[in-house]
């Protein structure tokens, strides 16, 4: 049964369109009660005095929680500088600072307005330059607002800049911006016959939420049970967000079940976005377009508190030193606290920073060495068994097939050679990880379980979250394929931290490689049982038979077969009952960096190129892109129409983060916080879009593949700024990408 390679419509695409698709929100309970979340007004101020009784004598207000409602101790996933709801002051307009909980929605939306919390104002910092600065306003009592620094070096960094012959330096910024995902956070909490808490949303790592939110609430994670919803959207922003949290708080608190909703505003000003960074870079190269020497200088806004700051930036510091063979490295990164909202990840998870600095500058190089930037890129970009100076080993590697499917699709030569006056094409390339054990110290693989029922149904379990992406049709598709069975067969289930197996969560581009994996395992130890099985039922080896359409069939003589459904029957009588389970983990052979980073963090590496074309009026400094080719090295294409999908999706988020999108703070607050503000592209801004799926065939992946969700919006950003400095000579390094800031580059300003 030929499933995997195949384009097929994903399995949940139905529900999803035609409404039946359950999401946090769909869930009722009876009884149920609504909470709604109060948040600081001020960025940064004392809290004096709160006074709750006016909100709770609303008719229908059953609690109003607050700080002293909380445990006293801090978390944090990565440093502990966070209560569950504030304490002794606010740090960020839009800090959360009560929970009121009522019978129904209006009277939780009226009683937030009841709620009288008296605030001493404090000097706040949004800017993190600004926040390193002498006479900044403090934020947590670290020296200088510095929370955590990184600092990288291989090789002889010095001795290369004084032998290169070229020295490029620039400074380059990118913004806070929101996931824009179309389902705001929302949760539903219950609470159990045995007192436990039971908490529905739509998470991209249930299993690690449950450790992470267990602890924050004091508890013990076996009284948490988190079952996974539909998910409409997360980019990274459903990693452990705080609503969930909040409602399973006041479940906790009242002993009745509670549903959070946010709006939309809420989701804006409570919610973790990428990380800002300003990214000092210099490259050395020789004459001939060798580069021999990289430093990097990071600036980071961590926000308020530290949710995924840490290792967003270690991504920023060193990631892209595995795209280029560059002998002599140095990184130096500061994370810094702000009084922003608290960053931390979002696709891509601090690879598009680097990259956009990164790639510009290979422009600037080029174009002072007077080198084709395509050339440039062949010239030092890496290959298949390379290892870089950080031991990260090149499995497979589609950087060139990349590079050549695009430039030909695009017709590089001729337009680099006609462009200026206004129209201009650009390029980009970038690498990205498939899992990361950089990221996790014990543990970076998954699990698998399937269970063959009675009537030869295919159940699949994994911890790995389909948040839109297409996780269960994947699962589905290796399974069938596999098994022998029809597609229709599988049912991939929802994620239960009570029954499915050890996850860590949907990030780092690592579901379809590492759960992939894990189910193709599971997948293959049933098909053993069910050989095993049937040869004892045809008296034969179990070498000789095999399994298609579901009907297990002797390779010799087909007409002796048995349909799986009978087979599985068999086994449950004989086996006291038992369905046919089996299991399967996939660990790949990584290692997690020592003290100097050393250390090979991923099994498999994705590459990708992508050229964008533009046009520019020379007179207003509007711009706009005509047209994207992107060539995607996955390994593999389990699902073709869905993995073009998912480099379209990426091209149209990495359009918004170059051109348009960007959190902007006054007085300390975000001013767009609805979408009649913040610019996202729409149907009338896509540009036409070429997509080209390279097969690199990674050995140690799923039928070969390897992650794609990521790097699909890396390179967009730096291809669009390369184009236009190709049809302008202007170059803009601080994103977004505005006409009004070409205008003054190309006035001189």
């Amino acid at each position: 049964m030929k499933v995997v390679g195949k384009s097929l419509p994903n399995i949940d695409a139905a529900d999803r369109v035609t409404g039946k698709a359950r999401y946090a929100g769909d869930v009722k309970i009876p009884g149920m009660l609504y909470a709604r979340v109060l948040r600081s007004p001020l960025a940064h101020a004392r809290i004096k005095s709160i006074d709750t009784k006016k909100a709770l004598s609303l008719p229908g207000v059953v609690a109003v929680l607050t700080g002293a409602d909380c445990p006293g101790h801090k978390y944090g996933a990565q440093i502990a500088d966070e209560y569950v709801l504030a304490k002794e002051k606010v740090n960020f307009a839009g800090d959360e600072v009560a929970v009121v909980v009522a019978a129904g929605p209006g009277a939780a939306e009226e009683a937030l307005g009841l709620v009288e919390v008296e605030y001493e104002e404090l000097p706040y910092v949004i800017d993190p330059v600004q926040a390193l600065g002498p006479g900044a306003a403090q934020i947590h009592g670290a020296p200088g607002n510095l929370a955590h620094r990184i600092e990288l070096s291989r090789g002889d960094v010095d001795g290369a800049f004084a032998r290169a012959d070229l020295i490029s330096e620039h400074e380059y910024s990118t913004p806070m911006v929101y996931h824009a995902y179309m389902e705001p956070t929302a949760a539903v909490a219950d609470i159990d016959a045995s007192g436990r808490i039971v908490l529905y949303s739509g998470l991209q790592d249930p299993m690690a939420a449950r450790q992470g939110y267990s602890y924050a609430l004091g508890i013990d994670p076996g009284k948490l049970r988190i079952k996974q919803m539909h998910v409409g959207g997360g980019f990274g922003g459903k990693l452990q967000p705080k609503a969930p949290l909040l409602c399973a708080l006041a479940a906790l608190r009242t002993g009745r079940a509670v549903k959070i909703i946010n709006t939309r505003e809420d989701d804006f000003t409570g919610s973790q976005p990428r990380v800002p960074m300003v990214v000092r870079i210099k490259l050395g190269a020789t004459r001939d377009g060798l580069i021999i020497a990289k430093e990097a200088r990071i600036v980071a806004g961590n926000g308020a508190y530290t949710r995924k700051g840490i290792s967003v930036l270690l991504t920023s510091c060193y990631r892209i030193d595995a795209l280029y063979k560059i002998p002599n490295l140095r990184a130096v990164g500061d994370l810094v606290y702000t009084n922003g909202p608290p960053t931390a990840a979002f696709r891509g998870y601090g690879n598009p920073q680097m990259h956009f600095a990164m790639e510009c500058e290979l422009d600037e190089v080029a174009a002072a060495l007077g080198l084709d930037p395509l050339e440039l890129r062949v010239k030092n970009g890496v290959s298949t068994g390379y290892v870089n100076p950080y031991g990260w080993r090149i499995n497979s590697c589609g950087l060139d097939q990349c590079l050549e499917k695009v430039t030909v699709a695009a017709g590089w030569e001729g337009k680099r050679a006609a462009g200026g006056k206004g129209r201009g094409v650009g390029l980009a390339c970038c690498i990205h990880v498939s899992g990361n054990r950089g990221a996790r110290k014990e543990y970076d693989g998954s699990a698998a379980m399937v269970r063959i029922d009675l009537d030869g149904t295919v159940f699949v379990y994994s911890g790995e979250a389909d948040m839109g992406q297409g996780a269960r049709m994947v699962f589905a598709q290796i399974a069938a394929e596999v098994l022998g069975v029809p597609l229709g067969r599988v049912q991939v289930e929802h994620i239960d931290t009570d029954i499915s197996p050890m996850a860590l969560g949907t990030f780092a581009s690592r579901v379809t490689y590492l759960g992939g994996n894990a189910v193709r395992l599971a997948a293959e130890n049933a098909r053993q049982k069910l050989l095993e099985f049937s040869a004892g039922l045809l008296e034969v080896a179990p070498e000789g038979l095999d399994i298609d359409e579901g009907v297990v069939f002797l390779k010799a003589d087909p007409g002796r077969k048995l349909a799986l459904a009978e087979v599985v029957r068999d086994h449950a009588y004989k086996n006291g009952g038992m369905s046919l389970l089996a299991s399967g983990s996939f660990v790949p052979e990584v290692e997690y960096p020592d003290e100097r980073k050393h250390g090979n963090v991923s099994g498999g590496y994705t590459y990708a190129a992508q050229a964008v074309e533009v046009e520019v009026d020379l007179e207003t400094g509007h711009f706009e892109v005509k047209k994207v080719y992107a060539a995607h090295d996955l390994g593999r294409a389990i699902n073709p129409v869905m993995a073009e999908g998912q480099v379209e999706g990426g091209i149209v988020m990495g359009l918004g983060w170059a051109t348009t999108e960007q959190m902007i703070y006054k007085s300390g607050r975000l001013v767009n916080d609805q979408f009649l503000d913040y610019q996202i592209p729409t149907m009338a801004d896509m540009p036409e879009m070429q997509v080209d799926l390279v097969e690199s065939n990674e050995a140690t992946g799923p039928f070969g593949a390897k992650g794609l969700g990521e790097p699909t919006i890396i390179p967009a950003a730096p291809a669009i700024a390369n184009a236009i400095y190709h049809a302008t000579g202007v170059r803009i390094r601080d994103l977004p990408i505005t006409p009004d800031k070409i205008m003054r580059e190309l006035k001189g300003l």
